[in-house]
């Protein structure tokens, strides 16, 4: 009936940390610390007449200047104690600001992907809260996009077609992120409208044979065109894929070999100087 536990300087020091960040997150909540980076999603085909330019939000905390934490320490933490409830509220009404800037200031029309957990989704009253933050700040339909985890597809099939149906009644765009995870069910994307297909970086990690994993990658492509999906690749990093991905019909990249993310300003120059767009 013995234990055995193993303690370390750098295991209390994690912990330490930790209860830190949980103290200090509401406070930082409330002094915007937590700031909203833009990873571009590049289109790989021909720009139809009125498509969106689309980038995903993701989450930075700063302090004084500089990077106090940075997504990897924090957030599976939050999701662990349920702050990411908060947080996730915060991304999607500092998203819908943006796009009101947006508008002010002339810029071409921009999707945002706002990243929801499968907590937040299964609060009570989650689908009012984005209806009404959108309406709020004048977000047109199609300007957001509400990314869920394919798990939530799976673990509570029911409640995510509710929650679907209503939110494309508002004009949100819905996604299924991290496609490929492990949970993937052709069951699941046949009998749920989802509008965009993100396909995890495992799909693009070298493994096996080649050839059966580019097989089966066109085959899950073909899939979604045929369903009327977008679909975006996650965590592309060469350009050897890039070419892949094109000749194998996605719709976009997303990754390290297009942009790291960026801070808003930083996201508007580099789609100027890319000459995806050129501002009058």
């Amino acid at each position: 009936g013995s234990q055995i536990g193993f303690y370390s300087k750098a295991l209390r020091e994690n912990i330490l940390r930790e209860m830190l960040l949980e103290s200090e997150m509401q406070d930082s909540l409330k002094r915007d610390e937590f700031q909203i980076y833009l990873q571009p999603q590049v289109l790989l085909g021909s720009r139809r007449a009125g498509e969106r330019l689309r980038a995903e939000a993701l989450v930075r905390w700063w302090r004084d200047g500089r990077m106090y934490a940075l997504p990897d320490e924090f957030i599976g933490l939050f999701e662990r104690n349920g702050s990411i409830v908060d947080l996730d509220y915060y991304v999607m009404r500092k998203a819908c600001e943006l796009l009101q800037f947006w508008r002010a200031n002339g810029l071409p029309p921009l999707c945002i992907a706002v990243n929801v957990s499968p907590l937040t989704m299964r609060q009570a009253g989650f689908e009012d809260y984005c209806c009404r933050i959108k309406r709020e700040h004048g977000v047109e339909d199609g300007e957001i996009e509400l990314e869920f985890t394919e798990s939530i597809a799976v673990q509570d099939y029911e409640l995510f077609r509710s929650v679907l149906d209503r939110l494309h009644a508002e004009g949100f765009v819905c996604a299924m992120d991290d496609f490929g995870t492990g949970q993937s069910s052709l069951n699941v994307i046949q009998s749920l409208k989802v509008d965009v297909l993100k396909l995890d970086r495992l799909f693009f990690a070298p493994k096996g044979e080649p050839e059966r994993q580019r097989i089966v990658l066109a085959a899950i492509l073909s899939l979604a065109r045929q369903l009327h999906m977008s679909t975006v690749a996650e965590g592309i990093e060469d350009e050897a894929q890039v070419e892949e991905l094109r000749e194998l019909g996605c719709d976009y990249v997303q990754g390290f070999v297009v942009s790291k993310p960026l801070p808003v300003r930083e996201y508007i120059a580099w789609i100027e100087g890319k000459g995806t767009w050129k501002q009058k």
